[in-house]
């Protein structure tokens, strides 16, 4: 592979680009404390709430009392221990690694399973280009046999000497972050090791055109900061961003509630074509994720239709219903499968969310918890919160009753009355 002429540790203001990356993941946490009635400040700035949040009240409640410990911990102790582990495997995997790596004028960043599927059945051709993964993601298994894809994790992209450029450039973001805005915001820096190797792996490939299908992460944000500084150097490299799940204006409408006056604390500037499902999602994204400069006469909207989900027969005999679930209503929709069940004979089938695995109180329930991410049953009734998936169902013609994400257990003796009424007739 050729060697850039962008060297790593010649890049300046790096750490400002990862404090634009974590700046919205910092919000979308806020948001989520919001959520469950709770406060960032008083859990000191814990991160991804989303996914231990909604977990056994008593556990909370010790990570509650314990977070200002760890946030000094994590700052001063667990942060450098992390960042030395990572330093380790890396060296190791890169020892072990004969990836040769072609290079490409475009980069799709492989970021996770869900980004892969969105990438692969879209309208974007993945034909010469470079699919570029975390040192911590693994190749899904159904395309390491697919003609035409080319994985790379960003590990094998970059040298042996631009490790230790990464740690010190991650160290220094770490304490700037430290400086500037205390212990609390340095759990952002949990992920600045791999992001900081991908960037790193980005200046080694010189794509002209990014792909992703995030919307606003720090994985989003990084492809446009890159961008903007291969454009201050007079280089091509624009952006395509492929929806992958469906966005809600009211996740906009509550950062503009909580005096966020201009929502979004990091807007997309490079965005030149973006593939959304539909006319409201197209305005949603215009309106609270892409820069409003941005929207030039090069800019280009398209609709596109998403890949028909593959449904599979389940044993027939008996009245089918599936939970679309996620952490935020578990329990709300556990009460409503108890009393389904004791009124309905059915067959009942969970599908966790795939990116936020459910409590271990969800594979107790009366019903049968979906371990194969893609599995769909044919079923007769669906019950979800707001998800892609209703939409996906509903073109197969099955009935879906939409819930509130953040449902009150109170409404759960009321809901499923109605659901009863509904499905008995």
């Amino acid at each position: 592979m050729g060697t850039s002429d962008l060297k790593l540790n010649a890049i300046d203001n790096l750490e400002q680009d990862f404090a634009c990356a974590a700046s919205n993941q910092y919000f979308f946490d806020c948001l989520y404390y919001e959520f469950f009635n709770k406060s960032l400040c008083d859990f000191h700035g814990l991160p991804r709430p989303a996914k231990w949040l909604g977990r056994n009240p008593s556990i909370v409640a010790v990570i509650k009392y314990t977070s200002l410990f760890l946030s000094y911990a994590w700052a001063y102790v667990l942060f450098y221990c992390h960042l030395f582990y990572k330093v380790v495997t890396s060296l190791y995997v890169k020892r072990k690694s004969e990836k040769n790596v072609l290079l490409h004028g475009v980069v799709f960043l492989a970021v996770c399973e869900h980004s892969c599927n969105t990438i692969f059945n879209s309208p974007v051709s993945t034909k010469f280009c470079t699919w570029l993964l975390p040192q911590n993601i693994e190749v899904p298994s159904k395309y390491k046999c697919t003609p035409g894809i080319d994985f790379v994790k960003a590990i094998d992209v970059i040298d042996f000497s631009d490790i230790w450029g990464v740690l010190k450039k991650s160290i220094t973001i770490h304490q700037l972050i430290i400086d500037k805005s205390g212990p609390d915001m340095s759990w952002q820096t949990y992920s600045v090791f791999d992001w900081v190797v991908m960037y790193a792996a980005l200046l080694k490939l010189k794509p002209s055109l990014i792909l992703t299908a995030e919307h606003h992460d720090r994985w989003a944000v990084m492809a446009d900061r890159f961008s903007s500084r291969m454009q201050r150097l007079n280089r091509e490299c624009a952006i395509t961003i492929v929806q992958h799940g469906k966005e809600h204006s009211s996740t906009y409408e509550n950062f503009l509630g909580q005096t966020r006056e201009k929502g979004l604390p990091y807007k997309l500037k490079n965005v030149k074509k973006l593939f959304v499902y539909n006319d409201e999602q197209r305005e949603i994204f215009l309106g609270n994720i892409i820069d409003a400069n941005a929207i030039a006469d090069d800019f280009e909207v398209l609709n596109y239709d998403r890949p028909s989900l593959k449904l599979t027969d389940v044993d027939g005999g008996v009245m089918s219903i599936l939970f679309v679930g996620h952490p935020f209503c578990e329990q709300f929709q556990m009460l409503l499968c108890e009393r389904l069940c004791k009124v309905l004979k059915a067959n009942v089938y969970y599908k966790p969310h795939p990116a936020a695995k459910p409590s271990p109180k969800v594979f107790n329930a009366s019903w049968n918890v979906i371990a194969d991410d893609y599995f769909y049953p044919r079923v007769n009734f669906v019950i979800s919160y707001p998800s892609t998936l209703v939409d996906e169902y509903e073109v197969h013609r099955i009935k879906a009753f939409v819930h509130p994400l953040k449902a009150e257990l109170s409404t759960s003796d009321c809901y499923s009355a109605s659901l009863l009424r509904e499905i008995v007739g």
